[in-house]
């Protein structure tokens, strides 16, 4: 028996949305501010998190790498990333030629510990990844005073926790940008994209850049950039799972209680010795009703 591990939640209102794009012949847009259902997805995106700005783009890798071009991150800088997370965390940091410094997490919630941050930064110290893993968000409050001190930026890799908050605040929006990921497993999906959120415009011009080979308004090549655009076939479906993930969240109340049932879960599989060939067993069940 295959077990999915994730089922997108769609229906005739993305089925509807994506026929529309067939039928104009717009499949995307190379255009500085993306095609209509891009900027139209952003617009939902911005206003659910309460961002300035949201520029989407065609992965949460592609967010993460599209962030630290932005932070002008290269080869020699130093980029502390947590030691457990997905590794699209720590490639995205490989990729603009820079190591990624790997530090210690906190067992009550997986997220990165800042006692063992304060240890790892050096002079080659460029920027902090914090991961809000499963929906945890990560000691901000902590994390943005050392980064502070150090004359630190901060990418927040909030793939994992689209609409949690902490003290009301969404998670991806405590710092200078915050990477969101709507792959498939994902609460709200677009099959692939990412997005990344701030409320700084120069940045928000420079990931608009970024992601279109470089290209400024006026079609000029005036920096460093890839082909990381959404196309509208994407955006279409995104547009109606961001008006949808309220609606999403609101079901999916059972993650009152997801850090304790995941605890259980990893103790039952630590301690039978039967369950140890169904290594993600956990991470299943967590995607399944939402988190992950």
């Amino acid at each position: 028996m295959i077990i999915p591990i994730n089922v997108p939640n769609i229906d005739k209102e993305e089925i509807r949305e994506v026929t529309s794009v067939l039928l104009e012949k717009t499949l995307t847009s190379s255009s500085f501010e993306g095609g209509k259902r891009v900027q139209q997805f952003e617009h939902l995106l911005s206003k659910f998190v309460k961002s300035k700005f949201a520029v989407a783009v065609n992965s949460g890798t592609s967010a993460l790498q599209a962030s630290l071009y932005a932070l002008d991150i290269k080869s020699g800088d130093e980029v502390l990333v947590p030691s457990f997370t997905f590794v699209a965390t720590a490639n995205s940091v490989k990729a603009v030629g820079a190591k990624p410094v790997f530090v210690d997490i906190l067992r009550e919630n997986y997220t990165m510990d800042p006692d063992d941050l304060r240890k790892k930064i050096t002079k080659r110290t460029k920027a902090i990844i914090p991961v809000h893993l499963y929906g945890h968000v990560a000691y901000m409050e902590e994390i943005i005073e050392l980064a502070k001190k150090n004359n630190l930026k901060i990418i927040e890799d909030a793939s994992q926790s689209l609409g949690s908050k902490f003290k009301g605040k969404h998670s991806g929006t405590f710092s200078h940008l915050g990477c969101f990921s709507f792959y498939g497993a994902k609460v709200t999906t677009s099959g692939e994209g990412g997005a990344i959120v701030t409320d700084d415009k120069n940045l928000c011009e420079k990931l608009k850049q970024i992601r279109n080979h470089g290209q400024s308004k006026n079609n000029l090549i005036t920096r460093l950039g890839l082909n990381l655009r959404l196309s509208e076939i994407n955006a279409a479906v995104a547009k109606i799972q961001m008006k949808k993930l309220s609606l999403f969240l609101s079901e999916k109340g059972t993650q009152k209680f997801l850090p304790s049932f995941y605890k259980i879960m990893m103790l039952f599989y630590q301690n039978n010795a039967k369950m140890k060939h169904l290594t993600g067993i956990c991470t299943l069940l967590l995607i399944k009703i939402g988190i992950k």
